[in-house]
Parts: structure tokens; C-alpha cells; sequence
């Protein structure tokens, strides 16, 4: 996932699996500590690996969700 004038966008979806696949969500939990390993790597501040499973595991996930979290995680940015 990409974030970038406040838009997000995803990458690297070729290499998706069903949900329905026995290893999806520890698949999932992989992708998020690497996605949170690279990010950090390169001085940005995440979500905890768990904050960000999560979150993506929310059902009919709307934009004002995910306007409110980015607006949560710009807040914590300016401390």
C-alpha cells in the first residue's frame, strides 16, 4: 500500500490469495510486518503490526474510516 496525496493506493496484488486459503490470515500478519518494516525503514511512522492487520480486516471498510484513521496517524505525526 501506497499513501500519497491523500490517496491510497495498492501495489503487488498479483500475489493475492482468497480469503478462504487455510495460511490467508497468516499471510496477511506477514505482509503487515513487512509493509511496517519497510515504511519505518525509511524513517515513517506506522501503525503497530496489529493496528494494522486489524484495520485491514474490517468489512466494508468506507472512505470516512479511512479518513478518520489517516487523520489519527497525521495527528500522532505532529506530537
Amino acid at each position: 500500500m501506497l499513501y500519497l496525496k491523500k490517496q491510497l493506493y495498492f501495489i503487488d496484488v498479483s500475489q493475492s490469495i482468497e480469503h478462504e486459503h487455510p495460511q490467508a490470515l497468516k499471510f496477511l500478519e506477514l505482509d503487515c510486518k513487512n509493509i511496517n518494516i519497510f515504511f519505518r525503514k525509511k524513517g515513517l511512522l506506522t501503525c503497530t503490526n496489529k493496528e494494522l492487520f486489524q484495520y485491514i480486516l474490517i468489512e466494508n471498510l468506507t472512505n470516512e474510516q479511512i479518513d478518520v484513521k489517516i487523520e489519527q496517524l497525521e495527528r500522532i505525526t505532529e506530537v
